[in-house]
């Protein structure tokens, strides 16, 4: 038989679209690294109703060395 799980509504994170460097969904609310070390975090916009990561426009980058290294909820330290 399967196992029950809580799910906190508020740590759920709605997917953007891309992936990063391992294949790895990338959702709101997750923190990025990128290739040149900084972090950011993946957030909704509503001034220009797009997903951005810091100033970037989500839909502008390349995900092709940046890495998902945790999330807001599990791991708000890495958020300098």
């Amino acid at each position: 038989m399967g196992t029950w799980i809580i799910v906190y509504p508020e740590t759920v994170g709605q997917y953007t679209g891309p992936k990063d460097k391992n294949g790895k969904e990338i959702y709101g609310g997750d923190i990025i690294q990128t290739a040149t070390g900084s972090t950011s975090v993946v957030e909704w916009s509503d001034i220009h109703v797009t997903w951005i990561i810091g100033e970037e426009f989500l839909f502008e980058m390349n995900f092709a060395r940046d890495e998902i290294i945790g999330n807001i909820h599990d791991n708000p330290e890495l958020i300098k």
